[in-house]
């Protein structure tokens, strides 16, 4: 990623090269941008793509460049908030009739129920998911996968229907560049078609917040013209997407010559993913 700016000005742009034998991520990236800047004020603006047998991999990606800072959602304004949730609503109303699972992202059909089967099924994809860890918590990890792999999804909820949307698929604190209280979502990479209660899980379980912000939040995202059933789903989503923060994180630090089961971010994943399934227990739709 590259920065363009005049000397001693704030940068105008931001410059994407694909990874090696990624250039389709970073073209699908930019149509997304264009099918939604139009639609949702958190899109990344002017997108363009271009094309050339000198570039790396043939081509790059310009936007213009996002000013702001990143920030947790118990720091920035309910205003600011609300202005999330009316994003995420405007971004999940972009309607797909199919489903894509990262990270191969073939399209399939099927219910949101099949979907969220599939979805924990490409937990494995992790190394970390067999070994690794050492034994407690690979244990944990065991266990976590066959109690969601057994749950019972509630007839309510609108799991049986096949209707997907657009999803950001990676909403880190990171990933939101806040200016006053209005919203940019950036880094689209892991961008997919799917059910927005994941988009709403993840969210959540990327920064812990109270039960008022939380409740506060989706009533805004509801009143923005979110799907009520997706805020209810996201109980079922939040031990899912923790498990595969804790595989994302091993994986990582194997990566990286570290010690995955010394790693506090695979603990504490393991740990939420576990407190969100003692959860459902308490969840009445």
């Amino acid at each position: 990623v590259y920065l363009v700016r005049r000397a001693g000005q704030t940068p105008a742009f931001t410059v994407r090269l694909p990874m090696p034998g990624q250039a389709w991520r970073l073209a699908r990236q930019h149509t997304l941008f264009v099918e939604l800047n139009a639609r949702c004020a958190c899109i990344p603006s002017w997108s363009l793509l271009l094309q050339s047998r000198d570039l790396p991999e043939g081509m790059l990606h310009v936007h213009h460049y996002i000013s702001g800072a990143p920030a947790g959602l118990n720091t920035v304004s309910g205003a600011a908030r609300a202005a999330l949730a009316h994003c995420l609503a405007c971004l999940h109303a972009q309607h797909r009739q199919r489903y894509t699972i990262w990270p191969g992202l073939r399209p399939a059909s099927g219910s949101r129920a099949r979907l969220f089967h599939d979805r924990l099924k490409a937990v494995k994809h992790h190394t970390t998911f067999s070994n690794g860890l050492g034994p407690e918590r690979q244990t944990r990890i065991q266990a976590l996968y066959a109690s969601l792999s057994s749950v019972t999804l509630p007839g309510e909820a609108a799991w049986d229907e096949g209707d997907f949307a657009q999803l950001h698929g990676d909403l880190t604190l990171g990933n939101m560049v806040w200016n006053g209280d209005s919203v940019t979502l950036i880094d689209w990479e892991y961008a997919r078609d799917g059910d927005p209660a994941e988009d709403l899980a993840y969210l959540f379980s990327e920064q812990p917040v109270s039960e008022e912000l939380s409740t506060a939040f989706h009533q805004s995202y509801i009143a923005a013209g979110g799907d009520p059933n997706a805020s209810k789903r996201a109980a079922w989503y939040a031990p899912l997407v923790a498990l595969d923060s804790a595989l994302w994180w091993g994986d990582y630090h194997l990566k990286h010559g570290n010690d995955p089961a010394a790693s506090q971010e695979v603990l504490g994943f393991i740990g939420l993913a576990e407190a969100g399934l003692r959860g459902l227990n308490d969840v009445v739709l």
